[in-house]
């Protein structure tokens, strides 16, 4: 079957626009490629962990060839404490890197820190300056390098206040034991549970009945060498003395 003339142009147009097409794309690959970087690290990182995170995206060339969302992947899983990253092409071959970091929340057992996304750390990560203000809380079985702490832990840890933070040594058993020790009154300390941190009210209600029971001493009377409040239950606070051992409560 013959082709008419205006069939073999119109085939002949059409291998015309492919190739042209073909060859846009390999110029436009070939001027706007990307070549070189420009950043913008978030200052909470250290200056190690910049420089690490720089080094990693130029030498990658996984990071240069991929999209988007693969280039914070592949970012987030080398340095998990990244919280988001932008990138956008702000001149021919130029890709800039915008890098933010998930906040630091707390120091667990003062070597590892408890990032704000319930993600545990080296204090390396972070800048030193970041690091000095942060309050800290002990914790029995200190979770791994770069694992994640429980919901319950990090939402329990960001609902005690400052005030709590600064006045007692906090200590993270499990969620159904949490410590306070008082910094002030070394022989008073709270036992609570993760859903029932004290507030202000709480702390005076705990304050009034430890007085009323250390005045048994001007009696006469053997008064305990520690006290405990254990406010886990609902609307009572059950008040005994310690023990010894980690039994107690």
């Amino acid at each position: 079957m013959r082709l008419s003339r205006q069939g073999i142009r119109m085939i002949g147009l059409l291998a015309l626009i492919g190739g042209a097409l073909v060859g846009f794309i390999c110029v436009v690959s070939l001027v706007f490629g990307v070549k070189r970087y420009s950043f913008s690290i978030d200052p909470l990182f250290s200056d190690v962990t910049r420089r690490a995170i720089i080094e990693y995206i130029e030498e990658s060339e996984s990071f240069k060839n991929s999209s988007s969302f693969e280039r914070f992947a592949f970012l987030q899983d080398r340095f998990p404490a990244i919280k988001s990253l932008k990138t956008e092409l702000i001149a021919p071959n130029v890709l800039h890197c915008e890098v933010s970091a998930t906040p630091p929340v707390i120091k667990i057992n003062d070597t590892l820190i408890l990032t704000d996304s319930g993600l545990v750390v080296l204090p390396e990560t972070f800048a030193s300056y970041r690091l000095e203000n942060l309050y800290g809380i002990q914790v029995n079985e200190a979770p791994l390098f770069t694992h994640k702490v429980s919901s319950t832990m990090l939402e329990c840890i960001k609902k005690i206040s400052p005030s709590l933070y600064s006045r007692f040594s906090i200590s993270w058993i499990s969620e159904f034991h949490v410590r306070f020790d008082d910094k002030l009154n070394p022989s008073f300390s709270i036992l609570c549970a993760a859903q029932s941190i004290p507030n202000e009210q709480m702390l005076r209600y705990c304050e009034q009945l430890l007085q009323t029971n250390t005045r048994q001493g001007t009696n006469g009377c053997k008064v305990p060498k520690h006290w405990i409040a254990d406010v886990r239950f609902s609307k009572q606070i059950i008040l005994f003395t310690e023990k010894g051992g980690v039994g107690y409560g």
